[in-house]
């Protein structure tokens, strides 16, 4: 295709700007894939060429919890070197997923802020079909597990509404739904001993917190699936502590070895640390839970210096 930067190959621009903490759970690295990918896609560009005089179409999305006082307008402006395409999500819309599944709202995202352009500017012209490489790929069994965990529970998330992208600027508030995250045991919490490097730290620093799938907690004995409760437990704790800004969530958590992987980031070691020692002393956690602390540059789960947490 060329040079990117280049508007006469690159015809699509944008992203998102976070205003509340959680959307880098999935939502907005696959809206930056999608940008990219459409962006540089043959006939998508032709149809853009056809249906434009402007070289760059650039779609910024703002997303905000409701309660955000700073104002946000939605706009489309037209300009001769690029269309802007300003338009707010509603995190309510991202927080009733799993955070895997916020990625599924990227496309449609995107398609609505190509919609809104056509329709405010009168432009004309059928556009492509979406490119396969376009589409997400399948959800991770963890997180079809954690879904139907819920289910059982009688705690499954709320559907998205069919506006889940409007128009206007107003939007219809409701009552916030109020979480309720379990605390450790502080009794349970244990020192955390230094065991040697095995590998240097290269980038920035992450810490896994592996937690073994041997054990119960989190959900009443008798329900279906209730020995792996714990991880909800876990990942409500997680994001309610995050949100804060005081450690990231790095990545979802998933299966491996035998062991359910939780990775956290975006402070210092001691901090991290504290955090999953704080998780493997929360009610129902199994024992033997190992703190690893490595990079993002490895490409290894697991590999790195070990800290026993319970």
């Amino acid at each position: 295709m060329g040079d990117l930067n280049d508007p006469e190959d690159y015809w699509l621009e944008g992203g998102v700007d976070a205003q509340t903490m959680g959307v880098e759970n999935g939502f907005r690295q696959e809206v930056d894939r999608i940008v990219y990918l459409l962006g540089t896609d043959e006939s998508w560009l032709a149809w853009w060429r056809r249906t434009s005089n402007a070289p760059v179409l650039e779609i910024h999305m703002i997303v905000l919890r409701a309660a955000y006082n700073g104002a946000v307008e939605e706009r489309v402006v037209r300009g001769r070197k690029r269309h802007l395409v300003a338009m707010r999500i509603d995190f309510r819309k991202l927080e009733a997923l799993e955070p895997d599944e916020r990625r599924l709202l990227a496309l449609p995202a995107v398609l609505e802020g190509v919609a809104r352009v056509q329709r405010a500017l009168n432009l004309s012209g059928e556009h492509p079909a979406i490119p396969d490489s376009l589409r997400p790929a399948p959800l991770a069994a963890g997180t079809l597990r954690r879904t139907r965990l819920r289910e059982l529970r009688g705690e499954t998330n709320a559907p998205l509404s069919q506006d889940a992208f409007p128009d206007r600027g107003d939007r219809q508030l409701s009552t916030p739904t109020v979480r309720s995250v379990l605390r450790p045991e502080m009794t349970r919490s244990t020192s955390l001993p230094a065991v040697a490097s095995q590998k240097p730290i290269m980038g920035p620093l992450v810490v896994e917190i592996h937690v073994p799938l041997n054990g119960a907690g989190g959900i009443a004995p008798g329900d279906p699936g209730y020995e792996f409760g714990w991880i909800d437990v876990i990942e409500d704790f997680l994001d309610d502590e995050s949100s804060d800004g005081s450690f990231d969530i790095y990545d979802d958590g998933e299966e491996i070895d035998g062991a359910y992987v939780f990775f956290v980031a975006g402070a210092p070691e001691d901090i991290l640390l504290s955090v999953a020692a704080n998780v493997a002393a929360l009610p129902g956690v199994p024992s033997g839970a190992v703190a690893v602390v490595t990079d993002d540059t490895s490409e290894e789960v697991g590999a790195g210096r070990r800290v026993a947490l319970s």
